[in-house]
C-alpha cells in the first residue's frame, strides 16, 4: 500500500491545526488505506480528515477547506470523479488542489495529477510541501 522511508524521529500527532482546519482530507472507501494515510500524514505534523467517500467528503467541505484533497476514484455512494464533478460546481472547491490516489492511473480524470498505489510516501510527502500551508505555519 505504500512504499518509501518512514521518518525516523517521533513526531507528534495532530489531529487538527490551531484554527481547527483540517490539512488533509482523504477519501477512499478502504479503511486501510484511510488510516494509514492518516497516519503518515500526522508524522510529518499535519493535520488530516477521513471520508469513505465523496458524499461524505462534499459534507466535510461544507464545514472546513483543506489544504489538499487525496481522492480515491472507485468508491460506492459517490465516486472521485462525481465528487470532482460536484467540486467543480462551486466556486469555493473549485480551486482546491486535488491529488488522485489509484491503482489504475490511466483511468484518473486528464488534467489531475495522479498518485499510483502503492503509494510512494516521499511522493505524497512532495505533493503535501506544495500544498499545505500547515507545514509552513508555526506550532503552538
Amino acid at each position: 500500500m505504500l512504499r518509501g522511508n518512514l521518518p525516523t524521529r517521533p513526531v507528534k500527532s495532530v489531529t487538527e491545526t490551531a484554527h481547527g482546519e483540517s490539512c488533509v482530507l482523504i477519501v477512499d472507501d478502504d479503511e486501510g488505506v484511510r488510516d494509514t494515510l492518516r497516519e503518515v500524514i500526522e508524522m510529518i505534523g499535519c493535520s488530516a480528515a477521513t471520508a469513505t467517500n465523496g458524499a461524505e467528503a462534499l459534507d466535510i467541505l461544507a464545514v472546513r477547506l483543506p489544504c489538499l484533497i487525496i481522492l480515491d476514484l472507485l468508491m460506492p455512494v459517490m465516486s472521485g470523479e462525481e465528487m470532482i464533478d460536484a467540486m467543480r460546481k462551486e466556486p469555493s472547491y473549485a480551486r482546491l488542489p486535488v491529488l488522485i490516489s489509484t491503482s489504475a492511473p490511466g483511468q484518473a480524470p486528464p488534467g489531475l495529477p495522479v498518485l499510483a498505489k502503492p503509494i510512494d510516501i516521499e511522493k505524497l510527502w512532495s505533493w503535501m510541501r506544495r500544498s499545505c500551508t500547515c507545514l509552513t505555519a508555526p506550532r503552538t
